[in-house]
């Protein structure tokens, strides 16, 4: 995560709001699953992205092999005025809660049999 902002802050010249951070991880999530099928058909793809993880600036993904839905972690954050990187009201310090802890399991989402 440090290393994405201060990355994008040196390529920018600002620092990144959290929903550029969730897009770069999104894509490169995607990109690592094409790559794992060796092209970009569709039905290659989705079979590649079944079970694959990734790690990067929003946390471990993993995407559910069942009904493939992206298992993510999701941050609880307040909102503060005082920040060190902005000078309105932003996120203040987050906590992670891992995907585990709140994921819906397979046979409750409404998907069964989509993985193929």
């Amino acid at each position: 995560n440090k290393k994405f902002i201060e990355g994008f802050y040196k390529a920018k010249g600002y620092f990144p709001s959290w929903l550029r951070g969730k897009s770069y991880q999104a894509t490169m999530f995607w990109a690592e699953a094409v790559k794992k099928a060796g092209k970009d058909d569709v039905d290659a793809v989705r079979k590649a992205w079944e079970g694959l993880t990734y790690e990067g600036p929003a946390g471990k993904w993993y995407m559910r092999p069942c009904d493939h839905q992206a298992q993510v972690p999701i941050w609880i954050a307040e909102i503060v005025k005082d920040n060190p990187f902005y000078k309105h009201a932003y996120v203040g310090p987050a906590t992670m809660i891992p995907a585990k802890d709140i994921e819906v399991p397979c046979n409750e989402t409404g998907c069964p049999g989509l993985a193929k």
